[in-house]
C-alpha cells in the first residue's frame, strides 16, 4: 500500500516537472555590459487560450550607470485596445499584424560595431507618440487603431515571435494593460522590448532644436525589469519553447547600402553623443 502511494506520489512529480518544462522557459542573453533575462510563466489556461507573464529583468553588469542614443523614426502600427470585462474570442479576432517602419532619415543613429548587410535583419515597430490616424475597425469588442507615429527606438533587445494566429502580446502589464499589439504571422517577426529610460539630453541635429532630436538613454545600475503577457491560442498557438530573445540592431545606410549595426554603450552622456557624432560624420561623408 505505501508503495502504491509512493509511486503514485512521483508519477505525479514527474507530470508536474513535464507540464512546467513545457509550459515554461528562461531565456538568457547577455554582452560585456548587460545581462537580459526573460521568463515565461503561465498564468492562465482554458479550453482555447493559454496566457503567459513574460518578466523581463535587465542586469548592469559594470556597476554604473550606461548610456547609448536613441532615434526617433516614423513608423505605422495597428493597437487595439479591449475592454477585459468582456468575453474577448481569440479565435474571431481581426487579422492585424505588426508593420515594419521606414527610417526616420538615412542617417539613423547607430553605434560602431560590428556591421552586416540585412538579409534576415530586424523589423521594428512600437508604440510611440501617434499623429494620425487612418484607419479604424470595430468589431463591436474592441477597437483596432492604425496609427502613424514618430517613436523613439530606445530598445534594445526584442523578443522573436513565432509563427502565430491571433496572438495578442501586452508590452507592459503594469502601465497599459489594455494596449494590446496582435499577431497573425507565417514567419518569425521580432518585436521590440521597450522601456522608459529616456535622459532629459538630446542631440541638436539641425540648425533648430526638434521634439524628435535623438535622446541620451540609461540603463542604471539597478537595472530595469518590466512584465509583458501573451495570450495564445490554444489549438495553432506557439509555446513557450518557440520563442527568442535577441539583442536589437540598429539600421544605418552607407552609399545606399542598407546595413545593421550593433549597439554599443557608454561610461558617460559625454562620451554616448561623441561617438554618435563621429559616426553620423562618417555617414554623411558617404552619401
Amino acid at each position: 500500500m505505501n508503495f502504491s502511494i509512493y509511486l503514485l506520489s512521483f508519477v505525479i512529480s514527474i507530470l508536474n516537472v513535464d507540464f512546467l518544462l513545457k509550459n515554461s522557459k528562461l531565456i538568457v542573453i547577455e554582452t560585456d555590459y548587460i545581462k537580459v533575462e526573460s521568463s515565461f510563466k503561465l498564468v492562465e489556461s482554458t479550453k482555447k487560450k493559454e496566457v503567459y507573464d513574460i518578466t523581463f529583468n535587465v542586469t548592469n553588469k559594470i556597476g554604473q550607470d550606461l548610456f547609448y542614443v536613441a532615434n526617433y523614426i516614423k513608423s505605422k502600427e495597428y493597437i487595439q485596445e479591449y475592454n477585459e470585462s468582456k468575453d474577448q474570442k481569440l479565435n474571431d479576432q481581426d487579422n492585424i499584424e505588426v508593420s515594419a517602419p521606414p527610417p526616420l532619415s538615412t542617417s539613423e543613429y547607430v553605434e560602431s560595431g560590428g556591421a552586416m548587410k540585412v538579409g534576415t535583419g530586424s523589423v521594428k515597430s512600437s508604440g510611440g507618440r501617434s499623429n494620425k490616424i487612418d484607419n479604424k475597425i470595430d468589431d463591436g469588442n474592441s477597437n483596432a487603431k492604425e496609427i502613424f507615429n514618430y517613436s523613439l527606438e530606445n530598445n534594445f533587445f526584442e523578443i522573436i515571435i513565432p509563427p502565430s494566429k491571433n496572438l495578442r502580446f501586452i508590452s507592459d502589464l503594469e502601465k497599459s494593460p489594455n494596449k494590446a499589439v496582435f499577431f497573425n504571422i507565417r514567419e518569425k517577426k521580432p518585436h521590440p522590448i521597450f522601456f522608459k529610460n529616456e535622459s532629459d539630453k538630446r542631440i541638436q541635429i539641425s540648425d533648430v532644436e526638434n521634439e524628435f532630436d535623438p535622446i541620451v538613454c540609461i540603463i542604471p545600475v539597478q537595472g530595469l525589469s518590466k512584465v509583458s503577457r501573451l495570450e495564445i491560442s490554444k489549438k495553432s498557438g506557439p509555446k513557450p519553447a518557440d520563442f527568442e530573445i535577441v539583442f536589437s540592431k540598429n539600421i544605418v545606410y552607407s552609399n545606399k547600402t542598407k546595413l545593421l549595426l550593433d549597439k554599443t554603450f557608454h561610461l558617460s552622456i559625454e562620451e554616448a553623443i561623441m561617438k554618435y557624432k563621429e559616426l553620423q560624420k562618417i555617414l554623411n561623408e558617404n552619401i
